[in-house]
């Protein structure tokens, strides 16, 4: 039974993946963290404690629902009217990825309606980031969108960096 991640969840890769599995993978289920509802981002609390195990344990942790559904599709017309606008002179990454065929990677600017993705991130997720990564500040370092076109192959979850 395949499970599938709806559009308004996020993940954090790069954790430090001590647990590693033979085969089959893992459910969505077994990496999702339910936040409570609202904006606070819990500091201490059992929610918190499981976020930053299974981040340790898997490298990667699933927050359902972390940005509302309008917030979503706000932030996607953006990007996609980022991408019509600068498909010239958009730095291009592709060459950094995984199974390029399908898909490319380009650098875009962080708009006004990222900045408001980011903030509710850090509003309901700032606990866990603060103690998952050992810092109480956190610095986005580059913006990128990846499309993926109709007939791109599979991909597990994977670290996108070599720091990872």
């Amino acid at each position: 039974g395949g499970e599938v991640a709806a559009a308004a969840d996020a993940g954090a890769c790069a954790g430090r993946g001590q647990r590693r599995r033979a085969g089959g993978g893992v459910a969505l289920s077994e990496l999702s963290v339910a936040l409570p509802a609202g904006k606070a981002s819990p500091s201490s609390s059992a929610q918190l404690r499981r976020a930053v195990e299974v981040w340790e344990r898997d490298g990667v942790v699933l927050f359902p629902r972390l940005l509302s559904l309008p917030l979503v599709e706000r932030l996607r017309r953006g990007v996609e009217a980022e991408l019509r606008r600068d498909a010239a002179e958009a730095l291009d990454r592709t060459h950094s990825i995984r199974q390029a065929s399908s898909r490319t990677l380009r650098a875009v600017d962080v708009l006004e309606v990222s900045l408001a993705a980011l903030e509710a991130i850090a509003a309901r997720a700032g606990g866990f980031l603060r103690a998952a990564l050992r810092s109480e500040v956190q610095v986005l370092l580059e913006s990128s969108v990846m499309q993926t076109r109709s007939g791109a192959a599979d991909q597990s979850f994977h670290a996108d960096t070599g720091a990872c």
